[in-house]
């Protein structure tokens, strides 16, 4: 699993972690894993349980998952940076609290010069991850 969450549309846009199984090309994963609380930062190996749902409804996946193992857990380098989108299908992923700015609700961001009101104009943005402050932190809004 990633250290960051990527914006995803299923039934609604909403945030979905990176997945690679087996190596394979990171993939959206949309469900929730029972028992597992994600961190922003972090770079995890797991092992869950697929249980196959009895009767799911027609707009649901066909399946539940519930963590059996956190085989690692690695803070990732906060010389890492990563891009994310900020804007898709006209709906912006930065939201604006008393001056202060998140991603999609869920981690706060640490801004440099730019105000939050020019960070949610923006396609996407270069961040890297404040471990000690638990944010992400711009370093660069892409034009």
């Amino acid at each position: 699993i990633n250290h960051y969450k990527v914006p995803c549309t299923g039934e609604s846009t909403q945030l979905c972690l990176l997945v690679s199984k087996d190596g394979s090309a990171p993939e959206f994963f949309y469900e929730e894993i029972t028992g597992f609380e994600y961190k922003w930062g972090f770079t995890y190996e797991i092992l869950v349980d697929q249980i196959k749902s009895p009767n799911p409804p027609a707009d649901a996946s066909a399946f539940t998952y519930k963590l059996k193992k956190i085989v690692s857990q690695k803070e990732s380098p906060e010389t890492d940076s990563f891009t994310l989108r900020l804007n898709e299908n006209g709906q912006t992923m930065v939201q604006s609290n008393n001056g202060e700015c998140s991603y999609f609700n869920d981690i706060w961001i640490q801004l440099n010069s730019q105000s939050c009101d020019e960070l949610s104009k923006a396609d996407s943005a270069v961040f890297r991850h404040d471990h000690k402050a638990k944010k992400l932190v711009l370093v660069r809004i892409n034009r």
